[in-house]
């Protein structure tokens, strides 16, 4: 009888996140314009090919490949990706459990902020400090305590945020570059410090 850990995904770790409002909703509007221009376009050719003869008595073109190729264009450019926004947001939760390319996949697109922004941001020589950054929480089991440190690769800080939670910030431009390490080390951490399974899934219910 096959075990059943050999279905969990081990790579899967704890996630806080808050919807990016601001550049959600402008990034909607601009691919909504696009959908929209690319049906606009869409009947366009079609009518083309339906009608040759427009009312001033010119021919237009019975294949209109240009316009053809700019519906296309535009409906791979928007359409998809539209799609992924508003899977997203339908599935979106405020915490949710994510592999590391769920969560690099937020923090390319910046679809996610930073729920608690006093956290401070120190950069190392060779990683910037941006505006973006992912809060990872870490529920800690009972009579353990989690002090404030700098682990290899980013910078890290424990922080109470009143509901029994500590949180580490990694800087994004980090995930970008070691996706794979970073979520070694986040399972690490995870394992080492985290309450059961259980407790994480009725906070994410």
């Amino acid at each position: 009888m096959a075990s059943e850990r050999e279905y969990v995904d081990e790579n899967k770790v704890v996630v806080e996140v808050h919807p990016n409002w601001g550049r959600f909703k402008g990034r909607m509007a601009v691919l909504i314009i696009f959908l929209l221009a690319s049906v606009y376009i869409a009947v366009a050719a079609i009518n083309d090919i339906a009608n040759p003869v427009l009312r001033t008595g010119t021919t237009a073109d019975p294949m209109p490949e240009g316009k053809i190729i700019v519906f296309f264009v535009l409906f791979i450019i928007s359409g998809p990706y539209l799609a992924l926004h508003v899977f997203w947001l339908l599935r979106g939760k405020w915490t949710m459990r994510v592999t590391p390319k769920a969560l690099l996949y937020r923090s390319w697109f910046s679809i996610t902020e930073i729920p608690w922004g006093e956290i401070e941001k120190i950069g190392l020589p060779r990683i910037p400090v941006f505006d973006t950054a992912t809060c990872v929480v870490i529920r800690l089991k009972a009579d353990t305590t989690l002090r404030p440190r700098t682990f290899p690769g980013f910078t890290g800080f424990s922080e109470d945020n009143e509901t029994g939670e500590y949180v580490l910030t990694i800087h994004s431009a980090w995930m970008q570059h070691e996706p794979e390490h970073l979520a070694k080390i986040l399972e690490k951490y995870r394992e080492k410090f985290s309450a059961p399974d259980d407790a994480g899934e009725e906070n994410s219910d």
